[in-house]
């Protein structure tokens, strides 16, 4: 199973190197997969069609992270790239 950056832009590279594919954001097609999955009949690929409300996605707990153990305070975050290639 892959998803993210790489694969949004070049689909084509990981062909055979996966059993699941997630183009783009997957907030809504991470919970569809798991269902499928739970059934036994997930599918290759999953696409989200449309981008994701983030009014609607929980704020990332950086209380839990222990900033000690960082020499820099950065905290990058990607949640999928809305991209049309």
């Amino acid at each position: 199973m892959v998803g993210g950056p790489w694969v949004s832009v070049q689909e084509d590279y990981f062909g055979e190197l996966a059993d699941v594919i997630f183009v783009g954001e997957a907030e809504e097609t991470w919970p569809q997969f798991l269902d499928e999955w739970k059934q036994g009949r997930h599918q290759r690929r999953y696409e989200q069609s449309e981008k994701t409300d983030m009014t609607k996605v929980p704020t990332p707990r950086f209380d839990l992270l222990k900033m000690q153990h960082y020499l820099f305070g950065s905290r990058p975050i990607l949640t999928g790239l809305p991209i049309s290639v």
